[in-house]
């Protein structure tokens, strides 16, 4: 059974809303936080920040989960629209190393 929280409307994740985001891996899979992954996520981030027009001041990497803090910097932020691009760069690379 899934134990989500729900989801605020969608002004809470916009203009300069301050978020804590938990991502997991499907099944809580582990073997895909390799070196080479690390460097990929950090530049998945990066690109996703700018594009988006926000920071993530701090993110922590774990076995089957990750967590990042994002702030948006403008009006036209938005973070639902940078999770979903963060989230399909950041599979296709998992997949890539055939872990997931």
């Amino acid at each position: 059974m899934r134990d989500n929280l729900k989801r605020l409307s969608r002004e809470h994740y916009q203009g300069d809303a301050i978020v804590h985001w938990t991502q997991t891996v499907r099944d809580r899979k582990q073997g895909w936080l390799t070196p080479a992954f690390f460097y990929r996520f950090r530049e998945i981030l990066t690109h996703t920040m700018f594009r988006y027009g926000m920071v993530c001041p701090m993110f922590c990497l774990m076995p089957d989960h990750f967590h990042m803090v994002w702030m948006g910097l403008f009006e036209d932020s938005d973070q639902l629209n940078a999770l979903k691009h963060f989230r399909s760069n950041c599979n296709q690379s998992i997949a890539r190393q055939g872990r997931l």
